[in-house]
């Protein structure tokens, strides 16, 4: 089944959100909130904290992962152009 997994981007003291990124796989694997998941995007395994089932439209399970933190717009920017895009984040 298809497995979207998305990590959203927050900036600032308040942590004001930004932006959201997913990327998409194929998997026989059913994910649980509390599992790790590796990418070649970061350097530690992530938290799922939670899991969507979705299986009116796309049957898909939708994961997201620990949120990313930083100071500003422009770091967020950043890390998003020279980390995810370059592997495969949309």
């Amino acid at each position: 089944m298809k497995l979207i997994l998305s990590v959203n981007f927050f900036h600032g003291d308040k942590k004001i959100f930004h932006a959201m990124l997913t990327k998409e796989f194929e998997t026989d694997l059913i994910p649980v909130a509390g599992m790790y998941i590796d990418d070649i995007a970061w350097s530690d395994s992530r938290e799922i904290t939670s899991v969507t089932l979705n299986l009116i439209d796309e049957k898909n399970y939708f994961v997201t992962v620990s949120q990313e933190e930083h100071s500003s717009i422009k770091d967020c920017d950043t890390i998003i152009e020279g980390v995810y895009h370059p592997n495969g984040w949309e």
